[in-house]
């Protein structure tokens, strides 16, 4: 009796062994998972981007480079930001590369050598690079900025009368509902009925008739919010266009930035599933 027992519990914990190497084998990796980044990024000389990846905790594998096409990034710093009990999330620090870049670019997908001399080419969700133009005058000064975790505000001061003939948002038509923008300076708290001097909330981005018209020192308000249940990182801006009382055009970028990712383990097992599974 007593060795059918011993014969049976040994065969219990091999049966188990063998269900958790199973298991365990089921979680790894066959590649890095990029979160759903949107970068939207003027190319010069010592701009930086940054990637966030998961990878498996067990292995000490980084990113050793990357490239986009014919675009190349000098890697400047890569570590782990977040531990998960099968996972680790990493974030990437990348200088471009642009000597190479002449033109207006935009892909989905990055080419990456890892530490571990694994090369592969994986999504990385939006990234558009374009020139910026060293030329452009703006009619904007900066006048300062607040933020909290998840919403910031930047709000610029004019120093001439303008007319403002649109505001694009740099972003993935898939994440604007991430996204809340909202517009305010004086004039429209005047015309919207917004109680204030215009430094409150304001006029949704997409509630806010064109043209808008400025006078010379009126201050202008720009309040973003992301919405925390976006996973993933936005690293954008918001452009806007238009002409001075002199006839001069102007674009001028009011950045939009998330903050580094917080993810929890539900959000890694969401994301590594819906990965995986299109695989």
């Amino acid at each position: 009796m007593k060795k059918k027992l011993f014969w049976g519990a040994l065969l219990f914990i091999s049966i188990s062994w063998i269900l958790n190497a199973f298991y365990a084998q089921s979680k790894i990796l066959k590649e890095p998972i990029f979160l759903e980044h949107n970068i939207h990024a003027s190319i010069q000389d010592g701009n930086m981007i940054t990637f966030y990846y998961l990878t498996n905790a067990k292995e000490d594998v980084f990113i050793s480079s990357i490239h986009f096409e014919n675009i190349g990034a000098y890697r400047i710093e890569d570590e782990p930001i977040q531990n998960f009990p099968h996972y680790t999330l990493r974030q990437a620090i990348v200088e471009i590369d642009s000597s190479f870049l002449d033109f207006h670019f935009t892909t989905d997908e990055a080419f990456i050598s890892l530490s571990d001399g694994r090369e592969m080419t994986v999504p990385i969700g939006e990234l558009t690079f374009f020139e910026n133009d060293i030329n452009q005058t703006s009619p904007f000064i900066t006048s300062g900025s607040s933020g909290g975790d998840d919403w910031n505000m930047d709000w610029y001061k004019v120093d001439e009368n303008i007319t403002i003939e649109s505001l694009e948002l740099n972003v993935h038509e898939n994440l604007r509902k991430y996204i809340e923008v909202k517009i305010n300076s004086p004039s429209i708290a005047r015309e919207y009925n917004i109680p204030g001097n215009g430094n409150q909330d304001g006029v949704l981005l997409e509630d806010l008739k064109m043209p808008v018209h400025l006078a010379e020192s009126e201050n202008l308000y720009i309040h973003r919010k992301i919405n925390p249940v976006f996973i993933g990182s936005i690293q954008s801006s918001l452009t806007i266009s238009g002409r001075t009382a002199t006839g001069e055009t102007f674009h001028q970028d009011s950045y939009i930035y998330s903050q580094q990712p917080d993810l929890n383990h539900k959000d890694v097992l969401k994301l590594v599933e819906e990965r995986t599974d299109t695989k």
